[in-house]
């Protein structure tokens, strides 16, 4: 599933992958979203963050549980993307796992639904209901095709 995406990432030279997640940290991400009412990380993503914990591809950025510093610029982990969020309600129940240009990846608890959603009114350009589906989708304006 997300792992073979993944591997397909890897093959490209614009793809940064980081070492995997430790559940440890896993868990710790989520105690500390949850006390500021965000959602946890589902399921398959944190099984995705245990392939690598946060990507970098042409210009899309999944988050991961660590913060990794890069040349001149520190790569942000989930707390930090998602603290300044947690003061507004609509973000109740969600996360920010990511973004790309002017959008942001989101993962609605609520619903069960990743969305692609606008950066600046947040309204939701496309909703999938799995990890898979957004990986594709967020890349799909790059004009690159992963294998599967």
């Amino acid at each position: 599933m997300a792992e073979n995406i993944l591997n397909s990432f890897r093959r490209h030279p614009n793809c940064i992958t980081f070492p995997p997640a430790i559940k440890k940290k896993l868990s710790k991400t989520n105690e500390i979203l949850a006390q500021i009412t965000l959602a946890e990380i589902p399921l398959e993503y944190a099984e995705f963050l245990q392939l690598t914990d946060g990507l970098i591809f042409n210009g899309i950025e999944f988050f991961g549980t660590a913060k990794h510093p890069r040349r001149n610029y520190i790569f942000p982990d989930l707390k930090t993307i998602n603290l300044p969020y947690a003061r507004y309600s609509f973000f109740k129940n969600k996360i920010i796992l990511g973004h790309a240009s002017e959008t942001l990846l989101i993962y609605d608890e609520g619903t069960k639904k990743y969305s692609i959603s606008d950066r600046i009114n947040l309204r939701p350009l496309k909703e999938v209901g799995n990890l898979r589906e957004l990986l594709l989708d967020a890349i799909k304006f790059l004009n690159f095709t992963p294998e599967e």
